[in-house]
């Protein structure tokens, strides 16, 4: 069962999905991938590009220090600035 998946900076909301099937994230400690039914896991990003798939098709956003939010059905992630690509 797919997972939703949001990307937040203070003025917008950039990424707001609830098909994602994986999503991959740098935290301090190196890379983490996530599936659906992930442990729940609160956790400072680095300045990165996240990878998420969609769809079978994979798709990339750059982002600054933030941190994220990950629970069985949805990762959430804050940023002060992001692009997507």
């Amino acid at each position: 069962m797919p997972m939703k998946f949001k990307v937040l900076t203070p003025n917008n909301v950039l990424i707001d999905k609830s098909d994602v099937d994986y999503v991959q994230v740098f935290v301090e400690s190196g890379a983490m991938g996530i599936l659906p039914g992930h442990s729940p896991f609160i956790g400072r990003t680095i300045k990165s590009k996240i990878k998420y798939i969609a769809d079978k098709n994979e798709n990339y956003v750059d982002v600054e220090n933030g941190f994220v939010i990950v629970n069985p059905d949805s990762v959430e992630v804050f940023f002060e600035t992001s692009e997507q690509r």
